[in-house]
């Protein structure tokens, strides 16, 4: 008798201690007949509210009144269903039907399991996911679907997001401005929304930027004495905002949503803060990329239309001896000034040796490329950079090596690189620039601290040979196939890498092509940003909540045991 009843002091601590809801239900009258501490925390109820109720009333019906075990025969396993709370909030709840057996009558035994910050988890990747493979050309239209976006995510009502200017000087009036904000915002307002207004009168909004924290209120109306959100354009009962930092620490925009049904949690401002700053950082790539093919088109622009300069140099006595009228618009020097100057003095010192190793392996009958760039120091102390074209040919009078030269001022086209290669190794994604055997001409600093390898080892390399698993290979090389052919402008594929040192990296890519100036593919550009770590969590994840449910059904197995023992137990 003593065993008996220790164990049935065991079975109470373990249906009351088990980390998931418990609700045992009489299949005669339908209705719960005990119910352990977990269910009743998730249900924000107590024991004798929850007792003797229809069990229908603890979850949504999906099964239009009718019993998924009793009534349709249906095996519940892991089932996705939403729980009502006792203050009209809802859980996403995995759940399980199985049966136990006490006293000789079987009773059914719903166990579930919280998942609503798993799902809120998931909706929020997927909506950054949505975001960052928007095709989407304007900043605003980005920040506009991200700013839906988190309406959703949060269950609010409406949305706004307000850009803190960073240079005040030149608008003194202003220092937050409206950026976008939810439809309904414009559909219900009562007067002319303000687009721009000084901090000092932005109350809770400077609260945010000044402390570098979220604000949350709940009850807009009781909490009014604490500089709560007000406006004349919707009533706002409750609300939240983010600050949204950027790397260098600076608040460049803050982000909040309103008028969710229930009052907003600890839980919900994470999952805002995630998002916005994840939003950030797609806004930011999305500049890169939009600056790197205004970079491209100004570089062919400026390659058509540099003005070139014609004129002829003797190498041998090393001077110029005829020049067009260009030449003054390249150098600043008149040309009667330049027919009396030593070339090799415009040159800077590390231009002049290769001008003079040129000129060396002409004498010795060597072949040399006929272009050749060169920075030449121009009249007002400035430096240029210039490309040539040289075409050489030997005077027969008197020997001489003479040089007949198309120059063209590229300074503008190399400052442009200059500034496309700063985005290049600037952007937060691995950047591949492939020709057309998928040999790699350029990857940019970040790619090569994702793939751990030097960038001058890699450049020249095949990247399907180099960086491509057996595994992969088949789906990759068919999806650059397929954008060599015109088949897709535009592609996307996530596949797994292998570093040079090893290490498996999971890796989103989206590709695109490079165009010549008649339309045919010159290079394929590949952006890649690095899931591993999320796939991992992911994971991590899943494994979670597969020992979650073993425990779960071991304990459970646990109760039916003992159940059945007291049941023999009695008939002795």
């Amino acid at each position: 008798m003593h065993a008996f009843n220790t164990d049935l002091e065991w079975a109470a601590k373990l249906f009351n201690s088990v980390k998931a809801g418990i609700v045992i239900i009489d299949p005669d009258t339908r209705t719960i007949t005990d119910i352990n501490n977990q269910a009743l925390i998730m249900l924000g109820s107590t024991h004798d509210k929850i007792t003797n109720t229809p069990c229908k009333d603890c979850f949504i019906d999906k099964y239009n009144g009718k019993c998924p075990v009793l009534d349709l025969g249906l095996d519940i396993e892991d089932e996705e269903l939403l729980l009502q709370r006792a203050d009209g909030s809802k859980l996403i709840i995995s759940r399980t039907i199985s049966t136990i057996l006490y006293k000789g009558k079987k009773y059914l035994v719903e166990s579930f399991l919280d998942i609503t910050k798993l799902k809120d988890n998931d909706e929020r990747m997927s909506a950054l996911l949505r975001i960052s493979e928007s095709v989407l050309k304007s900043e605003e239209d980005i920040i506009r679907l991200a700013l839906d976006e988190a309406v959703k995510l949060t269950r609010s009502k409406i949305g706004y997001l307000y850009f803190v200017l960073e240079d005040n000087k030149k608008n003194e009036l202003a220092d937050l401005n409206l950026f976008v904000c939810s439809s309904e915002i414009f559909e219900n307002c009562q007067t002319e929304i303000v687009q721009d207004y000084l901090l000092t009168n932005a109350k809770i909004l400077a609260e945010c930027i000044q402390t570098q924290k979220p604000i949350l209120c709940n009850n807009c109306a009781k909490e009014s004495g604490k500089k709560c959100y007000k406006n004349n354009y919707v009533p706002v009962n409750r609300f939240m905002s983010v600050p949204i930092i950027n790397g260098n620490e600076n608040i460049v925009a803050v982000m909040g949503v309103c008028n969710k049904d229930t009052p907003y949690v600890d839980f919900d401002i994470k999952q805002l803060q995630l998002f916005a700053n994840s939003m950030w950082s797609i806004v930011k790539r999305k500049r890169i990329q939009l600056d790197l093919i205004k970079s491209e088109r100004q570089y062919r622009n400026l390659v058509e239309q540099s003005p070139a300069a014609i004129y002829e140099i003797d190498l041998t006595e090393l001077k110029i001896i005829t020049a067009d009228g260009n030449i003054e618009k390249l150098s600043g020097f008149k040309k009667e000034e330049l027919l009396k100057v030593n070339p090799v003095e415009l040159l800077l010192p590390e231009d002049s040796i290769k001008f003079m190793n040129r000129i060396n392996k002409l004498v010795k009958g060597e072949s040399v490329s006929n272009r050749v760039e060169y920075r030449i120091r121009v009249k007002d102390g400035s430096v240029r950079n210039v490309l040539l074209q040289v075409s050489h040919r030997v005077r027969k009078s008197d020997g001489h090596i003479i040089a007949y030269v198309i120059a063209s001022d590229i300074t503008d086209l190399r400052r442009a690189e200059a500034k496309a290669e700063t985005y290049f190794n600037l952007t937060p994604a691995l950047i591949l620039v492939l020709d057309l055997e998928g040999n790699i001409e350029s990857i940019n600093k970040y790619g090569c601290e994702i793939l751990e390898c030097n960038m001058i080892d890699v450049i020249g390399r095949n990247w399907f040979d180099l960086f491509i698993p057996d595994h992969e290979q088949k789906k990759v090389k068919k999806v650059f196939r397929n954008i060599l052919t015109k088949k897709t402008k535009f592609s996307e594929v996530e596949n797994d890498v292998i570093t040079t040192k090893g290490n498996k990296r999971v890796i989103a890519w989206r590709s695109s092509v490079l165009l010549t100036a008649s339309g045919e593919i010159e290079n394929i550009i590949m952006s890649g940003d690095d899931l591993t770590d999320q796939r991992m969590a992911e994971k991590e994840l899943e494994k979670y909540w597969i020992s979650e449910r073993i425990r779960l059904q071991k304990n459970l197995d646990k109760l039916s045991l003992l159940g059945q023992k007291r049941e023999t137990n009695d008939r002795f």
